[in-house]
């Protein structure tokens, strides 16, 4: 027997070794490392949330190991665990990771995935593995949309109302459909989409990326009707949809309006209406904080028509591109997240001035700053048919609703008040003491006065009443000027 260790020869001088054939030689007789037991279970759980996977393995028959890993393939682009880091596309868990893990899918993920699971033990020079693999459910979610829409009001010559819907989809995955439906009166019609029921029309995406007519029979002859819009988010090869819904009131044109805007942030709708002039605020008790920040806004853009007359359809429709070109801005600026709405208040020559109020949830006074020098950088803003850009702009003041802060302008009420309260007291008081002086007169004085009579009959003589406080500091201080309120 010419084989070391522990075997016997065979015809070919070759040794078949007791635990298993290593060629000429038996001396390196070592038992070969047994690979793991893999225990990964399948998990699953929803989109957007973290998913336990237990994560485990075990040696059989006490064998001692330098190393014991596991590694965790086919997840994901983007996923992350709660233990062990990524190394060349594998997630690498020690041996003190084993266990629960949470595993965490990239945003707006669903699905079915499986995944590779391989288990690594070394002893020395060698090691020994053992692949598994598990399924890991990731259910879906719907995201949701944020809506914004905005109708322009009707008029006896534009016999219609524009409607203009936004609504991006929060999904980022495209495994979410949306669709809108709108309801208006009877007799009523759109110029997109599907009627469905009588006076129900059905949109899809692509409808709503342009401005939808409403109109109807004897338009002129109302002053306002309700429209309802639904916008359904389905998630695509599932039952799953979720809808949001809002009335909207469609309005007559007078001088001040301009449009009504809604906004749905995927948990309601907030409407309001907004004037050219003037904005009626509804209370904000126990409802969340708007913030406004007055913006006098200088365009570069060349104004070639009177402004000083608001009546005119030139004002009009300057007005009106103004409004939309600043609504849309905001809306697709850096605080789209926060921006609620505008108040265009007026629109001046000097290039093209906009006074407006810039409402959003937070305060955003910075942001609204920067947002403004964004626009000074480049052309951004749409007026028309022309793109255009700041040339300067002012913030003038701003206001939080859901406070209790009083305005500059009833603290100068109550100044002016206070001023006016003040100076009647002055001027009765002085009209007191006067007469209590002449009343009070010494005899003396009358007798004096007496004996100067003859002389007063043969000289004229002017005596001048005394002057009350307001008159000697008015009128005989030629540089006085008088306190405004």
């Amino acid at each position: 027997n010419n084989c070391s260790g522990n075997g016997n020869c065979t015809s070919n001088n070759n040794c078949v070794c007791d635990r298993g054939f290593y060629g000429s030689d038996c001396s390196d007789d070592t038992p070969p490392v047994e690979p793991p037991i893999i225990d990964a279970r399948d998990a699953k759980g929803f989109e957007d949330s973290e998913i336990t996977i237990y994560m485990s393995a075990k040696v059989t028959n006490g064998t001692p190991f330098d190393s014991f890993k596991i590694y965790i393939m086919n997840f994901p682009e983007n996923s992350t665990f709660s233990f062990g880091h990524l190394v060349d596309y594998r997630w690498e868990l020690d041996f003190s990771d084993f266990g629960n893990i949470s595993f965490m899918p990239p945003r707006d993920i669903s699905g079915n995935f499986t995944f590779h699971v391989l288990a690594e033990l070394v002893q020395g020079s060698r090691n020994s593995t053992r692949n598994n693999f598990i399924s890991v459910l990731i259910k879906p979610i719907i995201d949701g949309v944020d809506m914004r829409v905005r109708v322009d009001c009707f008029s006896m010559e534009n016999n219609y109302a524009n409607l203009h819907i936004n609504a991006p989809l929060k999904d980022i995955d495209s495994s979410e459909t949306l669709e809108v439906s709108i309801t208006v009166p009877e007799n009523f019609n759109l110029s997109l989409g599907q009627e469905t029921d009588i006076g129900t029309f059905v949109l899809s995406s692509m409808d709503i990326l342009n401005a939808i007519e409403i109109f109807g029979e004897n338009m002129s002859e109302v002053d306002q009707f309700n429209i309802t819009i639904v916008a359904i988010v389905m998630e695509n090869g599932t039952s799953l949809q979720k809808s949001y819904s809002d009335i909207v009131v469609v309005e007559k044109c007078t001088d001040l309006m301009t449009s009504t805007m809604s906004v749905s942030t995927g948990q309601g709708i907030v409407s309001s209406t907004t004037y050219s002039a003037a904005t009626s605020v509804a209370s904000t008790e126990g409802a969340e904080k708007t913030y406004k920040e007055r913006i006098d806004l200088r365009l570069d853009f060349e104004v070639t028509v009177d402004l000083s007359d608001t009546t005119t359809t030139t004002y009009k429709k300057l007005f009106k591109d103004t409004f939309t070109g600043l609504f849309e801005y905001y809306s697709q600026s850096s605080i789209k997240d926060v921006f609620i709405n505008i108040t265009l208040i007026s629109i001046a020559k000097g290039s093209l001035i906009a006074n407006h109020d810039v409402i959003t949830s937070t305060e955003s006074k910075e942001d609204i700053t920067m947002t403004l020098d964004a626009m000074k950088q480049n052309n951004l803003l749409k007026i028309g048919n022309q793109t255009v850009k700041a040339l300067s702009f002012n913030v003038i003041d701003s206001t939080e609703s859901g406070t209790s802060k009083v305005s500059k302008l009833w603290i100068a009420v109550i100044s002016a008040g206070a001023a006016v309260i003040g100076f009647i007291v002055i001027v009765t008081t002085a009209y007191m003491i006067r007469k209590n002086l002449t009343k009070h007169k010494t005899e003396q004085t009358l007798e004096a006065q007496e004996d100067s009579q003859k002389l007063m009959d043969m000289t004229t003589v002017h005596m001048y009443r005394p002057k009350l406080l307001s008159e000697l500091s008015s009128y005989e201080n030629p540089v006085a000027v008088p306190t405004q309120f």
